[in-house]
This record gives C-alpha cells, structure tokens and sequence, in this order.
C-alpha cells in the first residue's frame, strides 16, 4: 500500500470531455520510485470527509502523446469542484500498465472496464460499493 498527498489543479480537461472527469494533483514529494506507469485503484480522502474509492491513473498518456508524468483521479460516485483541495490517496492495488491505445473510443472502452474492475477490487477489499 502507497499513500501520498496532492493538490487538485487545472489539467486540459480531457477526462471530463470524455465522459470521465479527473483530478489532475500536484504531489508533494515525489513517488516516481514508488509508482511503475500504470492505473492502480485507492481510496481517497480531503477535509476529513468521506473515503472514496477511486482509479489513479500514473503516466505520461500516451493515447494523446502528452509525454509529461502527471497523476490523475477519477474518483468513483462524485462529483464537485475539487481545485484547489489537498486529496490524501491510498493506493490499494495496481490493476495494468499504461499503454497507448488506437483511439478515443478504444480508451473510453479500457476506462469503463477498469472502473467496474476498481469497484470489485473495493467491495471485496474495503467493504466499500
């Protein structure tokens, strides 16, 4: 298990426009040598709210040849403004490496079967739906 502390700032969007929206964090100390590029699924906390499950994407998105490393949550049943907030994330287990798919659509595919993954993975570890 890996835990590490980010703020929620602006990205290009993407996610969102793919139906998918993320917070994009600014990690406060570097985690590069304890993350391979990949998507894992965590748990998430800010404020002392609630925990929410959620997928944490670690790469360079190579779909859209960014090439820059970046962390991105898409965090499962919610919604609202995060920028700004100071996330605390758990990962709990990794479930694939990054790769570079063919399209948009073979992506949107990939995301939506790594989230019904990400919610098996929580409800028999965590307890949570």
């Amino acid at each position: 298990i890996v835990q590490f502390r980010g703020v929620v700032h602006h990205g290009q969007a993407r996610g969102r426009v793919l139906g998918f929206p993320t917070a994009n964090l600014k990690v406060e100390s570097p985690i590069d040598k304890e993350f391979h590029r990949g998507v894992y699924v965590g748990l998430v906390q800010w404020e002392g709210g609630p925990q929410f499950g959620t997928l944490v994407n670690f790469g360079v998105r190579p779909t859209f040849a960014e090439g820059e490393l970046s962390i991105e949550l898409h965090i499962l049943d919610f919604s609202g403004n995060l920028y700004g907030k100071t996330l605390d994330v758990t990962v709990v287990q990794r479930l694939r490496d990054e790769q570079r798919f063919e399209g948009v659509d073979a992506l949107i595919k990939q995301i939506e079967l790594d989230i019904k993954q990400a919610r098996s993975v929580l409800q028999e570890g965590a307890g949570l739906s």
